[in-house]
């Protein structure tokens, strides 16, 4: 059978091409102790032609099986776009979680950073709140600042009013 190309299309306003179908943190990628399994999931994807790749600290080992291949093919990391999630709601929490991040990854930076699950009214108000998670995730890039950042929510029971305040609160760049 033959390969057909995936689509690409612009992340945000503009931003890199991306492929319309990535490589989520799940299954294989959801566990840990089996590198050679991940190995081949990972690099079959580059192989097809996938160029998102997502993650998260919540993932078991998916960040440090990523790792591994971004350690052992460094060129490919400027072809890829990596994502991750922090499910800290505490701006310290944030900052530590990015920073394991990107140490497992073995990248220096993200070029997606999304704050993980955003469920309910109390989570938007610990996020945005005095000492929130929020503001980690605009942090200039020579800290780490990921290219994008964002929140997510992929639960039935997620709060749509929630989703909307974040909208609605956060601009371009909350300084």
């Amino acid at each position: 059978m033959k390969n057909r190309e995936i689509s690409l299309s612009f992340f945000g306003k503009g931003g890199p091409e991306v492929t319309a179908i990535g490589l989520g943190g799940e299954g294989v990628l959801r566990t840990f102790g089996r590198e050679a399994e991940a190995e081949q999931v990972i690099l079959e994807a580059i192989l097809q032609g996938i160029t998102y790749f997502d993650s998260a600290r919540l993932y078991a080992g998916s960040e440090g099986y990523y790792g591994t291949i971004w350690s052992r093919h460094p060129e490919i990391r400027n072809k890829i776009f990596q994502t991750s999630k922090s499910a800290s709601r505490d701006k310290k929490g944030a900052r530590t979680d990015l920073e394991k991040t990107l140490a497992t990854l073995k990248i220096d930076h993200l070029d997606l950073w999304q704050i993980h699950d955003l469920r309910s009214d109390d989570d938007f108000d610990l996020i945005a709140g005095p000492g929130g998670a929020w503001k980690p995730f605009w942090m200039p890039r020579k800290q780490g600042r990921p290219d994008s950042s964002g929140y997510g929510s992929s639960r039935s029971g997620s709060s749509g009013k929630s989703n909307s305040r974040m909208a609605g609160r956060f601009g371009p760049d909350p300084g």
